[in-house]
């Protein structure tokens, strides 16, 4: 099993509860301290749902789990231990996240599909700001995550004790859009730190994903959105106080394997030298800027940045669009077909 694609078939499937060992207290995505406990208690949104485009790691009483896997799709897809010489490499297996509405529109097109994991623990589903209700379906054991595009709002929430108890992860996602102030958008690493100490000083995870496109907003005049977001090491700054950091390159998808792969592969690298804890992810999306992209081109490009080495992702955000989860169920059965039959 020593093949890219071995690895990453290995990485989904499997028995449930052997995950990936959550970031411990005092790493560098920690750097406020050992902050004073939280009271004990998706990208579910615009571009990502709809549009074709045990211990406590920070203290107090808040409990999360003591090992983690980030798995959007919660209900689709399961863990394994590695064997031989692959599993003494990293303990853990592929990750996923996504958001809950994307769960629901791969649900829509195979409910078998979407109900093979749903006994699963330590999952990540998330939703938008200001959460109302838990994300994770009922029978889900999940992980709840919430997403702000602004960090002071995020402070606002939290400094107003208004963030549900039941929620464990805090996920900036700082673009270059109405929802994200400018001030934030000029100076994104600034705003991704603060971000990071208030989420850990309330005793959640924290999740980073800047946009390519804040490229042209912080840093004018700087190349291509690629060049730009890998010459000003947007993935590191926004890795250096994360636990996990969601790098967004899935457009590349649509240029083929080799500019996917460089792309991500050169802001993994960067992510993982700024904080070697960081749990770096890729992007996957079936329908990228509202385009599409065939489950066999999705296999490939996963494969190819896939791993455990200091340019490879540990998984990807997953995004599944109402025209694209058809596709991402194929993708999924690319994996597995004895779990995931056609």
């Amino acid at each position: 099993m020593s093949s890219p694609c071995k690895q990453f078939l290995l990485a989904n499937l499997g028995s449930i509860g052997r995950h990936t060992a959550l970031p411990q207290a005092g790493h560098q995505a920690s750097n406020v301290g050992r902050p004073a406990g939280r009271r004990r208690g998706g990208r579910g949104y615009g571009r990502h749902a709809r549009r074709a485009g045990g211990s406590q790691p920070y203290g107090g009483s808040r409990k999360l789990p003591g090992k983690l896997i980030v798995m959007g799709l919660a209900a689709a897809l399961t863990t394994l231990t590695l064997p031989g010489a692959f599993a003494r490499t990293t303990a853990a297996p592929v990750i996923w996240l996504a958001a809950s509405s994307s769960v629901a529109n791969l649900a829509d097109v195979n409910a078998p599909v979407a109900a093979a994991d749903t006994g699963a623990r330590d999952t990540m589903i998330q939703a938008t700001a200001r959460v109302t209700r838990n994300p994770v379906p009922a029978g889900y054991r999940s992980l709840p995550t919430e997403r702000w595009t602004s960090e002071a709002r995020f402070a606002a929430d939290a400094a107003a004790g208004a963030i549900p108890r039941y929620i464990r992860a805090a996920h900036y996602d700082n673009e270059k859009w109405s929802d994200t102030p400018l001030v934030e958008q000029q100076h994104p690493s600034l705003y991704e730190k603060k971000f990071c100490q208030v989420a850990h000083a309330h005793g959640l995870l924290c999740v980073t994903s800047p946009g390519r496109d804040l490229c042209p907003v912080a840093y004018p005049s700087s190349g291509t959105l690629n060049d730009c977001y890998l010459s000003h090491n947007l993935a590191g700054n926004a890795a250096r106080y994360a636990d996990y950091t969601d790098i967004q390159g899935e457009v590349n998808e649509l240029h083929g394997t080799s500019v996917y792969a460089a792309f991500i592969r050169k802001a993994a690298s960067q992510a993982k030298a700024a904080n070697p804890r960081n749990i770096t992810l890729g992007n996957l999306n079936a329908t990228p800027d509202g385009h599409s992209v065939s489950a066999s081109a999705m296999n490939a490009d996963a494969r190819a940045v896939f791993g455990t080495g200091p340019s490879q992702v540990a998984g990807f955000y997953i995004t599944i669009t109402d025209a694209g989860a058809r596709t991402t169920v194929r993708f999924m059965q690319m994996f597995e077909p004895k779990i995931f039959p056609p």
